[in-house]
């Protein structure tokens, strides 16, 4: 249903904008959940993952994975799976990487709760937005604000414009997140190290004051 959608999007608006940008082969590039490939019988990358826009899990609520953990290799498919892996010598299931072999699987997650308290009300206002272009596009029209008006899909393309849709590629990935996160923990260390010095300055300041 999404992908028939889809085909009609293109052909009304002319334009893959919203698709993550493909290889130099022309193979389409996919972000991921660790967690659905581990979930899934058959391991595979459904079409929503190739959206700019989709950025996290509403299943497993962690945001969306766009490298290997282990190579730092992106995902692309279709691939062939009889030549991938380490010297080609081909891998078993999807979920493991094309480039090193690595079980996809096996990588950290960062929860939606945590990326959420590092980011803006417009980021998150941004990734909002990024889901209900895949809502506008497998229902066909799509409404802005609190206006019961639909409108047509080729009102993406101005809200894109208009920067209120999440399709920079490099902006707000997983690793930014991270990295805000490690700046966090970081910030945090600092102020509870200069806390404990301020309270033994403090009771080496009372002790003196009892000896004199």
């Amino acid at each position: 249903m999404l992908r028939s959608a889809t085909g009609l999007f293109f052909r009304s608006v002319r334009t893959k904008r919203f698709l993550l940008s493909s290889t130099k082969g022309a193979r389409p590039r996919y972000r991921f959940c660790p967690h659905c490939l581990q979930d899934q019988r058959e391991p595979h990358f459904p079409v929503h993952w190739r959206f700019t826009g989709f950025r996290y899990c509403k299943v497993h609520h962690c945001m969306l994975e766009d490298r290997c953990h282990v190579c730092n290799s992106t995902v692309t498919m279709p691939a062939n799976q009889l030549q991938a892996g380490p010297g080609g010598k081909g891998i078993a299931y999807l979920k493991h990487c094309m480039s090193c072999g690595e079980d996809l699987c096996k990588g950290s997650t960062l929860s939606t709760g945590e990326a959420f308290s590092l980011i803006s009300v417009m980021e998150r206002t941004l990734m909002a937005n990024g889901l209900a272009v895949l809502r506008a596009l497998l229902e066909g029209y799509l409404f802005r604000d609190t206006a019961e008006k639909k409108l047509p899909l080729s009102t993406l393309c101005r809200l894109d414009q208009q920067l209120l849709l999440p399709n920079q590629e490099n902006w707000l990935t997983v690793a930014i997140l991270r990295g805000r996160l490690l700046q966090r923990i970081r910030r945090r260390a600092t102020e509870r190290q200069a806390s404990r010095g301020e309270h033994t300055e403090a009771t080496q300041g009372d002790e003196a004051v009892g000896e004199h």
